[in-house]
């Protein structure tokens, strides 16, 4: 019988002593190509240069790092709360494009809306001596982000009390505002609303705006037309299963964001129930499949994006002048009316 033979494993990477035997330097001379390059003659730069490209070398990143004890390490840590929601993609996308223009890496991680998760995820970030972290808190007075001292901090999406970060977010009120007047606008009086979890501050915006409109066009509030969901699909199906179930059900519900949505739209054609003829969907956040719907969903939509590029203007300017006044951004949500209302 043949003999086994192991498989052979992948060659293993060139290190610094390699590069500096091949380019006839020392190993303290190719550190200084991949660190401060500036530091050395274009005769010995080009040298380590042709080495590092005939053995396919790069530098350890992490190694770098340890090793710098002064300046930036071009890494930001960016923490999200509900990675699978359409509108946390488009923050990243805004911070990676951002951060990638002047030069600096993104490390994402996802806390789930979990204190325990985040507070692990925070320890990671740190330890991995990132410059500063952006970061939408789980509450409004975050313990754990009001912790984070001694290091850059950007709050985005979500408000944070009792802190002298830099934040930027959409106005929560007038974006469930221009929701509701337009519900309001078009007859309807019996307007429900899934909202999100207690503990989040754009929900609590968000309800609070809802119950102020009610009550300015002095129209009834009552409890059983509210249900708090958890900003995840399955919270707007088990919200629409109990909201359509009404003896008296509503004629409109307003919901919290754009995954809840889909779960009430879900639960509105398993009823057998048209939209906006039986009852008139309106959502936050847009989403690029909320024009494919049939019909397609009236929502606000907010400059998710842009919100995550000026995260990391804030981040770096703080960076660069870190005694500076804090610095607060709101931006402006837009309605966007289609055919569900």
């Amino acid at each position: 019988m043949p003999r086994y033979r192991k498989p052979a494993g992948p060659a293993p990477r060139a290190g610094l002593t390699d590069v500096a035997r091949a380019a006839r330097v020392s190993i303290a001379t190719v550190s200084r190509a991949t660190n401060s390059p500036d530091l050395l003659d274009k005769d010995t730069m080009q040298r380590v240069k042709r080495a590092m490209e005939k053995l396919d070398y790069t530098p350890n990143r992490v190694a770098r790092r340890l090793r710098q004890r002064t300046g930036p390490r071009h890494l930001i840590g960016l923490m999200v709360p509900e990675i699978e929601n359409p509108h946390f993609a488009e923050i990243v996308r805004g911070v990676e494009d951002a951060a990638y223009e002047q030069a600096y890496a993104v490390m994402l991680c996802n806390s789930d809306n979990n204190d325990a998760k985040q507070q692990f995820y925070l320890d990671l970030l740190r330890a991995e001596s990132v410059d500063g972290i952006i970061i939408p808190p789980i509450h409004d007075r975050d313990p754990s982000v009001l912790g984070l001292t001694g290091l850059p901090v950007v709050a985005i999406d979500r408000r944070l009390r009792g802190s002298s970060f830099d934040s930027v977010r959409v106005d929560n009120r007038l974006g469930a505002r221009l929701a509701m007047e337009h519900l309001l606008a078009r007859g309807h009086r019996a307007i429900a609303h899934i909202a999100g979890p207690r503990q989040n501050p754009t929900s609590m915006e968000r309800l609070e705006a809802w119950r102020e409109s009610l009550a300015a066009h002095r129209v009834d509030c009552p409890a059983s037309l509210l249900w708090q969901g958890n900003n995840l699909r399955d919270g707007g199906v088990a919200g629409a299963e109990a909201l359509l179930s009404l003896r008296k059900r509503p004629t409109a519900v307003f919901v919290c964001n754009c995954m809840m949505a889909l779960g009430v739209l879900e639960v509105v054609n398993r009823m057998g129930l048209s939209v906006p003829g039986d009852v008139a969907v309106v959502g936050y956040d847009d989403p690029p499949w909320a024009q494919a719907l049939r019909p397609a969903l009236t929502a606000i939509r907010q400059p998710a994006r842009e919100m995550g590029r000026m995260a990391v203007e804030l981040l770096l300017r703080r960076l660069n002048s870190p005694g500076a006044r804090p610095e607060h951004r709101i931006l402006i949500p837009e309605l966007m009316i289609r055919q569900s209302s």
